[in-house]
């Protein structure tokens, strides 16, 4: 459990994440796969881990283990909602911060040998890394990710409409199970000693996981906020009988080669309807229809400006693209 000690300066910089991390849900996905906890929940989707190549699964979770410290490299501190960046991301750590992430990570045991040429930033075990999230997150999160991508956004909805009500300290105090406000003190967990953090303005944001289970994860870097994610309240039954997976050619086969086009354009930067008629090759009044469908499945979102309507890719529609296409 930590006492988190918050100033005025800290009470002013408390935001909320801006959708689902990736990177954060690989991380504690990569727990809750190797872990027996959590069967009514998880069960079904752990089962079909199982089915995933080992050594992908393998190498992840030696990095963030079921139990005790998880890499931090892992969980870049500035967030993000898009898996190739956070993979970009993750390979760009400087050496030293590899070197540092591993040998407090050897605290808890004997480590395979590769970790040292990781350690080292050595190119082969970089690639090998990148390998490893990606065909991980292609089998255990991409076919999923939209609802993993909704719980979190119907979360951070109600925690806004919680902030803009009553303020920083009533989001504090309602936020989730697993955090208590103790005017100036957050609580912050269930498990383990008591352990003191003053944020002295550093700030924090807070971070709903689907995958956090049972507990908050805490991650503090210098010049970042405090990272403070916590668990959803799920229900079973989000791990549907049949299995959703994308391939990068079945969008067209789902949405139709129009709607999978449009989505793709509309990822890259906002169009007006006209626009968007010109670059797919299409009529004004069959573009318009083809966005409200992507829009009432939140893969889009229309806002008027002036006399034009914009459209754009919403998280979830760049999230979809990002599951279907993204390969290291």
């Amino acid at each position: 459990m930590w006492r988190i000690h918050l100033t005025a300066d800290d009470l002013a910089r408390v935001r909320l994440a801006t959708g689902a991390d990736p990177m954060w849900e690989l991380m504690h996905s990569v727990q809750v796969a190797t872990g027996t906890t959590g069967e009514l929940v998880y069960g079904r989707w752990r089962h079909r881990c199982k089915r995933m190549p080992g050594p992908q699964l393998d190498v992840l979770s030696t990095l963030a283990p079921m139990v005790g410290y998880a890499v931090d490299f892992l969980t870049p501190a500035a967030g993000t909602t898009s898996f190739r960046d956070g993979v970009d991301t993750v390979l760009r750590t400087p050496r030293r911060a590899f070197s540092r992430d591993l040998t407090k990570l050897a605290g808890n045991g004997r480590l395979p040998s590769w970790t040292g040429d990781l350690a080292a930033g050595r190119r082969p075990s970089l690639h090998a890394l990148g390998r490893a999230m990606v065909a991980y997150f292609d089998t255990a999160l991409a076919p999923y990710w939209a609802a993993i991508a909704r719980q979190v956004d119907e979360e951070l909805a109600r925690t806004t409409r919680l902030l803009v009500s009553g303020g920083v300290e009533r989001l504090l105090a309602s936020a989730s199970r697993e955090l208590r406000w103790r005017s100036p003190v957050l609580l912050a967990g269930q498990l383990g000693e008591p352990q003191d953090i003053y944020l002295e303005g550093q700030g924090l944001m807070l971070l709903p996981s689907f995958f956090a289970e049972d507990d908050v994860t805490i991650l503090r870097l210098p010049d970042h906020p405090l990272v403070v994610s916590y668990p959803l309240d799920l229900l079973p039954g989000w791990c549907t009988e049949q299995d959703p997976r994308l391939e990068p050619s079945s969008l067209s086969q789902l949405f139709g080669p129009t709607r999978a086009r449009m989505l793709e354009v509309l990822s890259e930067h906002g169009l007006s309807t006209t626009e968007l008629a010109g670059r797919l090759d299409t009529s004004v009044p069959t573009a318009s229809q083809q966005a409200k469908v992507l829009r009432d499945a939140g893969l889009v979102t229309s806002s008027r400006q002036g006399k034009a309507v914009l459209h754009q890719a919403s998280d979830l529609g760049r999230h979809l693209l990002d599951a279907s296409r993204v390969r290291v």
